[in-house]
């Protein structure tokens, strides 16, 4: 029976996933959006005051001022790899990789299925105790509070490519990928920014408070746990758990900071050819989270699994914690395309590609034919001669 979603102004269809549970009724219900023009409110298409607005903005003076203290916090941070590896830290002890392998995959989870699913898009809701959970392995990632990832994330989605993207894949791939953090946001960053409201996010107490204490939990959930805890199960000097824990923060921001950069620049475009963000073979399988497919999450950018396939036929980790703890009853109202509308977009790019080569071929004949014509002329007047 058809419903609607209260983000959506139109009507969306209700289907039933079987011999999965939920509180409120025995059933997960997961709803089937059948349109995404303005499904999320904040990610449309840009209009045209927007692209005028936003071309203009090159021609605006724009000088780069670098933030130091994220650069130097950057190279300190990199310099901690050859001490944990070259001088040896670890050893190759198997039990610390897997220990911070864990940590690494938690605060994946705690970045894909919370500040990037539930948050910033909401795709699904989640009870307390889950939003809690995945709060503080957000923490562990250590990527600003979740109120300015989601803030960020959402400008992102609106302006993506412009100036306006907090890191615009036009400007390279190091840009992207981290030198955003290393100098000040373009000016059209904030001034499209400020067009958007995020009271929802305040709405939720757990993304106040973490906005509140954030600086107290970076420095507890980054440096201050992983190290003492590695130090009282595993016996590790205090210098050499420090040092194990930068690697490992270093090399979770890496993979999350690859989905901004090889993620919109390189791979293939099976849901919409218009758009630089790709469906990434390379940071699918570096991170195993869901996140590599990056050209159907911005075609869809509401649906929790962030990939036509969920967990069944790839490896997405985050779409398999989202469906167990709906079936726990502690997720609900997860939101998906509908397979009409994948189906249509897909069409939709292989049309555009059949149009693509038939234009080709009739450039190439084209060009034949007035090769043959400038041949024929030629000869023509060598005959006249």
């Amino acid at each position: 029976m058809p419903t609607t979603d209260k983000f959506s102004k139109k009507v969306v269809t209700t289907t039933v996933i079987n011999g999965q549970p939920n509180s409120e009724n025995d059933k997960l219900l997961v709803k089937t959006v059948e349109t995404v023009e303005t499904v999320d409110g904040f990610v449309d298409d840009l209009s045209p005051t927007d692209i005028i607005e936003l071309k203009n903005a090159d021609q605006v003076e724009y000088k780069v001022e670098y933030v130091w203290r994220n650069i130097i916090f950057f190279i300190f941070m990199h310099l901690c790899i050859p001490y944990a590896f070259i001088i040896g830290a670890w050893n190759l002890k198997f039990y610390l990789v897997a220990w911070h392998t864990f940590l690494g995959y938690m605060a994946g989870l705690g970045v894909t299925a919370g500040a990037h699913r539930l948050w910033s898009h909401q795709s699904y809701k989640a009870h307390w105790t889950v939003r809690v959970f995945l709060a503080f392995w957000f923490t562990l990632a250590g990527q600003n509070d979740i109120y300015e990832w989601c803030r960020d994330h959402r400008v992102h989605h609106k302006w993506s490519e412009t100036h306006a993207d907090p890191h615009n894949a036009t400007r390279g791939f190091f840009f992207s990928h981290m030198g955003w953090l290393m100098c000040k946001k373009h000016k059209m960053v904030s001034v499209k920014g400020r067009t958007l409201k995020f009271d929802d996010l305040l709405q939720d107490p757990i993304v106040r408070f973490h906005k509140k204490y954030y600086k107290i939990l970076y420095l507890l959930c980054v440096y201050l746990i992983p190290t003492y805890l590695t130090v009282v199960l595993f016996g590790e000097t205090w210098l050499d758990a420090f040092a194990q824990s930068m690697v490992r923060y270093c090399f979770s921001l890496h993979v999350t900071w690859l989905v901004n950069s090889a993620a919109h620049m390189y791979g293939y475009r099976p849901y919409n050819d218009k758009i630089n963000p790709r469906e990434s073979p390379f940071v699918i399988y570096s991170g195993l989270l869901g996140e590599g497919f990056h050209n159907y999450h911005h075609s869809f950018p509401f649906d929790y699994r962030a990939s036509e396939f969920g967990f069944r036929y790839q490896v997405n980790l985050s779409c398999m914690f989202i469906e167990a703890m709906a079936y726990l009853g502690l997720a609900w109202d997860l939101r998906k395309a509908s397979d009409k509308v994948v189906k249509s977009a897909k069409l939709k790019v292989k049309a555009n590609e059949v149009l693509q080569e038939q234009q080709q071929m009739l450039d190439e004949s084209m060009q034949d034919a007035e090769e043959v014509v400038n041949e024929r002329s030629e000869t023509t007047k060598e005959h006249q001669h």
